[in-house]
């Protein structure tokens, strides 16, 4: 579960970058979100992984 929570935060963290890119233009900011996005994703399938991984061996 703690995997989802960090991939949220990285999620809002990316949103928050992203509104702050589309006010100031900032190309860094815009890319920070992006790996932000990339980073929530992957914590998001190691944690849909875990899970797999949790059921099985039950």
């Amino acid at each position: 579960m703690t995997l989802y929570r960090l991939s949220f935060t990285l999620l809002m963290i990316s949103v928050v970058c992203m509104t702050i890119s589309a006010v100031y233009g900032s190309i860094l900011n815009l890319l920070l979100s992006t790996i932000c996005v990339f980073c929530s994703g992957y914590f998001l399938a190691e944690g849909r992984k875990q899970e797999v991984g949790t059921k099985r061996s039950r």
